[in-house]
């Protein structure tokens, strides 16, 4: 009995080392170490956007459908989301699991599924907002009047009076357990479990009936995901779903910006953001300015001078610190 023991240890560790050296760069170092740590892995499995059959003048290229990839491994991979714009989806996988995958030559690469964590800051009258309530530039109103918000956060109370006609669209995307209501880790419903949504929510557009409470754009809608369970944290799989959703329903719901109070990894630079560890966070947050979204994220909480939070760091998305109260940059920023 030990010696079959000894043999199934030994063959297992032969694997990894096979896994791990063929094709390391095709797979995150951090996918590798939570499967010898835990045996799954919870990962995201970005795609290419087309693959070539054939050599020379008979070669072909063809593109590749996620769903169609998904199919085919909906026995062995139990998919968290598939994504509709980003070429890819998330998921938890095994070695075995991850030996196919790496082994697919439509899949570009294997990413950890990395936590991201919730992230907050005050508020209007710091910034003097209320100056542009009745600002009209070039025929356009700043106070967000015809926009729509799309805020990934925690979700939002949305019986709150502030909110009152503004919400057109809820959507849950979160795997945490009990975190979407219904049990799922897909709902309709973005109802807030931990106030730190419905805290950016009111920031950004709250436009109470008294007069007393106002967000930065009081006439604009908003489009609430949740994508952080009630102690605030998340995955970057469900965030990168939650970008997904609110590029994917842009012109349905008129996006015009997406907000996140959020992050994940800490980074130097733009070109070392997207080729991290949270990569695919970054490439979604920039896909979405690629589609005409404005993206505002926040830098992060960790008082570093040198480095900010993923996806704040991505390409061509718009970080945002702090301040403290008596107007002095915030020691946390």
């Amino acid at each position: 009995m030990r010696w079959v023991i000894f043999c199934a240890i030994v063959m297992f560790s032969l694997l990894l080392i096979q896994v791990s050296y063929s094709d390391s760069s095709k797979v995150e170092d951090e996918v590798m170490n939570a499967l010898q740590h835990d045996g799954e892995a919870r990962v995201i499995v970005q795609l290419k956007e087309e693959v070539t059959s054939g050599y020379g003048i008979l070669s072909t290229n063809t593109p590749v459908d996620t769903g169609e990839v998904v199919g085919e491994y909906k026995d062995e991979i139990t998919v968290s989301h598939v994504y509709e714009v980003v070429n890819g989806f998330s998921g938890e996988i095994d070695l075995a699991d991850l030996e196919k995958l790496r082994n697919d030559n439509r899949v570009e690469r294997v990413y950890y599924d990395s936590p991201v964590y919730a992230q907050l800051q005050d508020s209007v009258p710091l910034i003097n907002a209320s100056r542009t309530y009745n600002r009209v530039i070039n025929g356009v109103n700043l106070t967000g009047l015809n926009q729509t918000l799309c805020i990934i956060d925690t979700g939002i109370n949305a019986s709150l009076n502030e909110f009152a006609g503004k919400i057109v669209d809820q959507h849950c995307f979160c795997s945490s357990s009990n975190c979407c209501s219904g049990g799922a880790n897909e709902t309709i419903n973005a109802s807030d479990d931990n106030g730190h949504g419905t805290h950016v929510a009111g920031i950004a557009a709250a436009n109470g009936t008294n007069g007393n409470v106002r967000g930065v754009a009081p006439g604009a809608k908003l489009v609430i995901v949740k994508a952080l369970d009630s102690t605030g944290s998340g995955s970057s799989g469900d965030i990168v779903a939650a970008i997904d959703y609110c590029i994917s329903n842009k012109n349905l719901f008129n996006i015009s910006v997406i907000s996140m109070s959020l992050g994940g990894g800490s980074y130097s630079s733009e070109a070392s953001c997207h080729a991290g560890n949270d990569a695919p966070l970054a490439n979604a947050a920039s896909l979405a300015v690629a589609n005409g979204i404005f993206v505002t994220v926040s830098s992060g909480n960790n008082a570093s001078t040198t480095l900010i939070l993923a996806p704040a760091c991505a390409m061509n998305v718009t970080s945002v610190g702090a301040v403290a109260k008596t107007l002095a940059m915030a020691s946390y920023t």
